[in-house]
C-alpha cells in the first residue's frame, strides 16, 4: 500500500490494527517505508513476528531514527497468519510537520 501526503513530512510514529474477525489474517512482518519519487525508497521501520492479542487491537509503533521529510510512504506487509487483507491492518500514519518553525503531529487517515 502507497500513500501520498500532501506535504513532505517526517514520520514519528504509526499504527496498525488487527484484523477484525480471526487472527491468521492478522499482519505478523512488514516494512515501512519513504520515497520522494515514488521510485527510489528508504526503510524507515520493520518489524518482525509481531502478534495481536485481541480483534481491532492497535498497536502503536515508533520511528526514532528518521530525520528526513518524505512525500510518499509505503507499507509492505511481508508475511501473516494466512489471507490478510490490508485494509483491516492501516490504521494510520503519524507524522511530524513543522509550520512556522512550530512543529506539529498531524495524522494521515487512510480511507479505503
Amino acid at each position: 500500500m502507497e500513500i501520498q501526503s500532501a506535504v513532505p513530512a517526517i514520520v514519528t510514529r504509526y499504527t496498525i490494527t488487527s484484523a477484525n474477525d480471526v487472527p491468521e489474517r492478522d499482519p505478523k512482518n512488514w516494512k515501512l517505508a519513504g520515497s520522494n519519487d515514488g521510485v527510489n525508497w528508504a526503510i524507515l521501520d520493520s518489524q518482525v513476528n509481531q502478534s495481536f492479542a485481541s480483534r481491532f487491537l492497535t498497536k502503536t509503533y515508533t520511528i526514532d531514527s528518521n530525520a528526513t521529510l518524505y512525500t510518499y510512504y509505503r507499507l509492505t506487509i511481508t508475511a501473516n497468519e494466512v489471507n490478510f487483507n490490508i485494509s483491516n491492518a492501516l490504521n494510520g500514519l503519524y507524522f511530524l510537520h513543522v509550520t512556522d518553525g512550530v512543529e506539529k503531529a498531524v495524522r494521515i487517515i487512510v480511507k479505503y
